[in-house]
């Protein structure tokens, strides 16, 4: 029995940090260290095995709005202790898996397993339960995945070169089951009010500073020039993050052994999970805009230092350490944006409409594999992840212009 009702809401965000830990530290950003040795068992190239972290990744965002509809149609606990089965099901099958079409089959299952319980999952029930400093809570949640992730990669690394890639799959999918499963069993309430409670408000205001609507909801139109802006922002922001994927190779590429590439992904992981708490308290204090803007720039400092000192292990690690601020923005911060172009109430019904468009960024990660296979080197694909960052840079310019002129519209016809 619970003796204080603040421990509901302590628990909400224990949940989602350990679903983060299991659908994302756990399985997403340890697939980097999986990639090379899966290609040589299987005796396929780079693009061939990174086809799988892309077909996982098109069922995921695919089959959002399915995951929206029966959390729903059934109860949140339901879904996520499904969700979780199948993730930890599908890895466990890879595993067994003699051909990469095996794999693929597997990576379908993976996709639909972790949309149960993954980002937009984890930011909506959290905005349910946080009125006051939500963007805070979701990074808190949010950070697992990085802290897993360098937790996890040394170690199955180890267990890589210790007993082959099949076994290691094997363990990936029990800690998932172990990280997940508790939370979704024990801790997981769809809503305060299932408990006797309200959504969390520090009283000093639930609005995040410099919101562009102060009074009212946006309304949602789907085929506005505004939406796909926020749809082509997701999709590019999305695809800069996962060069996690890629980092391993790009160790090996430069003459460093698996050892190496393993911290290059921790450093990765290291700076997503402190960019995570950062990102999530200067949107609630600055602003998501000046945080966003802020985070592309450091992202690019962190490209230059990949291109220009190969040589450097520090410095190839401090330039993996800064760009993962991208996967601070393409988790935290997305769902912070979205939140400041249509409002608080809207921001789930938003997120479910936009997320499908995410399903066309998967294909650029068999590119990053592509242009390795092609050139024989990473830096085209540096290069490329230097170019999104700038995109998603002006199309966060233009979000924001395009929302100001909107809101101003919507104030004058009003009034």
């Amino acid at each position: 029995m619970m003796r204080s009702p603040k421990r509901y809401y302590a628990l909400t965000v224990l949940a989602g940090c350990l679903f983060m830990a299991s659908a994302i530290g756990a399985c997403s950003n340890s697939d980097a260290v999986f990639l090379t040795p899966m290609a040589e068992g299987l005796h396929v190239g780079r693009g061939a095995i990174t086809l799988y972290v892309t077909i996982a990744g098109l069922a995921t965002c695919l089959l959002y709005p399915a995951a929206f509809q029966l959390q729903r149609r059934f109860s949140v606990r339901a879904v996520t202790i499904a969700g979780i089965l199948i993730t930890a099901a599908s890895c466990a099958g890879m595993g067994l898996m003699k051909s990469i079409v095996g794999i693929y089959i597997c990576a379908v299952f993976r996709g639909a397993g972790v949309t149960c319980y993954c980002n937009n999952m984890v930011a909506l029930l959290l905005n349910r339960w946080f009125k006051d400093r939500v963007s805070t809570m979701t990074g808190i949640a949010f950070t697992m995945a990085g802290v897993s992730g360098a937790v996890l990669n040394p170690f199955f690394t180890s267990l890589i070169l210790a007993f082959g890639y099949q076994a290691a799959l094997f363990v990936r999918a029990g800690v998932i089951l172990l990280l997940a499963l508790p939370g979704a069993v024990f801790f997981v309430r769809e809503y305060p009010a299932d408990v006797g409670l309200e959504p969390y408000t520090s009283h000093r205001g639930s609005r995040r500073p410099g919101a562009i609507r102060e009074q009212h909801e946006a309304p949602l139109r789907a085929k506005s020039c505004l939406f796909f802006l926020l749809a082509a922002f997701m999709i590019l922001i999305c695809a800069a993050s996962r060069l996690v994927d890629q980092i391993s190779g790009y160790a090996e590429s430069i003459g460093q052994g698996p050892r190496i590439g393993a911290l290059l992904a921790s450093s990765y992981m290291i700076g997503s999970v402190l960019f995570k708490l950062l990102v999530g308290v200067l949107d609630d204090s600055i602003g998501v805009l000046k945080t966003t803007a802020g985070g592309l720039v450091l992202a690019l400092f962190g490209i230059l230092l990949l291109l220009c000192f190969p040589g450097s292990v520090f410095l190839v690690m401090m330039g993996a350490f800064f760009y993962g601020v991208t996967l601070a923005l393409g988790s935290v911060t997305l769902f912070a944006v979205v939140c400041r172009v249509y409002g608080e109430k809207m921001s789930g019904t938003a997120m479910e409409y936009l997320t499908p468009f995410s399903a066309l960024y998967p294909p650029l990660l068999t590119v990053y594999g592509v242009l390795y296979d092609v050139t024989g080197a990473y830096t085209a694909v540096l290069l490329l992840c230097g170019g999104l960052c700038l995109t998603c840079l002006l199309l966060l310019l233009l979000i924001e212009s395009r929302a100001k002129r909107e809101a101003r519209a919507e104030s004058a016809s009003g009034s």
